[in-house]
């Protein structure tokens, strides 16, 4: 996973449930991280994964050559087209699967990233727009993104009337 929003952001609470239940036995999952200002909330992040690597600040070529060098099968980018986004790396970078998910809900528009995952309301199967990305539609009963509140989140109640 490569994005800028591993820190008190809502992607991170998006891509949380993702990293925590991950099946470790048959992936290895490493985070490139593009954070200018981390957090706590980066922290709890990075002990999720196997690895954890901080990218802010690296050329193109570095990060290229460093999920090569991670072996990386499948990448995933959080971001599209929104600020901090590495979109270079993935026009750069030769994986094997590249994806988009989450943080932009629209084409990046690159002959290189291979997906978009979506579901049946973000893209319904009678859309007509225009994207690069091969549509990666979840089931119609399931939905393609699962949040989890923050820790400190207060206790769902009832409405008070």
């Amino acid at each position: 996973y490569i994005s800028p929003d591993f820190y008190t952001h809502s992607v991170s609470y998006f891509v949380e449930p993702v990293l925590r239940h991950y099946d470790r036995r048959r992936y290895r999952v490493v985070c490139y991280s593009n954070v200018a200002n981390e957090d706590a909330r980066t922290a709890e992040l990075a002990r999720l994964p196997d690895e954890f690597r901080r990218i802010y600040g690296l050329s193109t070529q570095r990060v290229v050559e460093q999920v090569h060098a991670d072996g990386v099968d499948v990448l995933v980018e959080l971001t599209g087209h929104t600020a901090g986004t590495r979109l270079d790396v993935l026009a750069a970078c030769r994986v094997p699967v590249q994806v988009t998910y989450i943080g932009y809900p629209n084409t990046t528009g690159l002959p290189t990233v291979h997906y978009r995952l979506v579901d049946h309301v973000t893209d319904p199967a009678s859309t007509t727009q225009r994207h690069t990305e091969q549509l990666l539609r979840m089931p119609p009963s399931t939905c393609f993104l699962c949040y989890a509140p923050p820790a400190d989140a207060p206790a769902v109640q009832m409405p008070p009337c």
